[in-house]
């Protein structure tokens, strides 16, 4: 992705959660590249994610970020109710 190589970059890092769905750092920067062109695909990401990884900041941040920029208000909502929780815990 620096090196303005975004179609290389994507392929390699679908690949990468590809071959390790349970880590989350993968999926989260998978999802943040993928957002730049397809919103919905990045949400689809990150909430498969989540289910492992439920209180994933990175994760909830984006997830927030991303319902709110799709009009999704009320899970844009859910997701900064359970980050809140999670930065309590923390």
């Amino acid at each position: 992705m620096r090196h303005h190589q975004s179609d290389k970059a994507l392929a390699e890092l679908e690949k990468a959660v590809t071959l390790d769905p349970g880590n989350a750092r993968f999926a989260y920067v998978y999802a943040v590249a993928v957002a730049d062109k397809n919103v919905t695909k990045a949400i689809g990401v990150l909430e498969s994610v989540l289910q492992k990884h439920s209180g994933n900041m990175e994760i909830l941040s984006a997830l927030r970020y991303y319902y709110q920029q799709t009009g999704d208000s009320n899970k844009s909502k859910e997701c900064e109710e359970k980050l809140k929780r999670v930065m309590q815990v923390q």
